[in-house]
């Protein structure tokens, strides 16, 4: 399996759930400390922990950009949840694992997609915003081959 890498980082700032199988058309989201791994199809839990097991060693990749959010933005708390976008030169991705992990300790959200896109839910943003107020949240994004039966 071919895996590529991007990585950008965000704060949310405010003052101061589980996720489970949801999101957009072709999407699936869920946070890996709320929902667990039992909670998982295992097919794709699976595909998850070889993606990111084996994309802890790739450089970021010169073909797959986030375009949106910019790294190091800082967003208000009252502003809605913003829709990560990238793009990839690789002809060969066919999904993308969205990767949103926090300075704080807290286990990741995840996210499978097909598309070139990534938006979080209502309940995921207010996870994501309480777990960066103190320290950034990480988006990492990465391009891979695979096939239909996984997703």
């Amino acid at each position: 399996m071919k895996i590529k890498k991007i990585i950008i980082g965000f704060v949310v700032l405010v003052l101061s759930v589980p996720l489970i199988h949801c999101g957009s058309y072709k999407t699936r989201t869920w946070h890996s400390q709320a929902s667990g791994p039992e909670q998982v199809p295992e097919k794709t839990r699976q595909m998850v922990e070889t993606i990111i097991f084996h994309g802890k060693n790739v450089e970021n990749s010169d073909g797959l950009s986030i375009a949106y959010p910019y790294d190091r933005t800082v967003f208000p708390p009252e502003i809605a949840a913003p829709e990560v976008e990238w793009t990839d030169a690789d002809a060969s991705s066919e999904r993308w694992l969205v990767s949103v992990e926090f300075g704080n300790g807290t286990r990741p959200v995840y996210a499978l997609t097909s598309g070139w896109h990534w938006a979080p839910d209502k309940k995921t943003w207010e996870l994501i915003k309480a777990n960066s107020v103190d320290s950034e949240a990480r988006i990492t994004v990465y391009g891979f081959e695979g096939g239909k039966k996984t997703f």
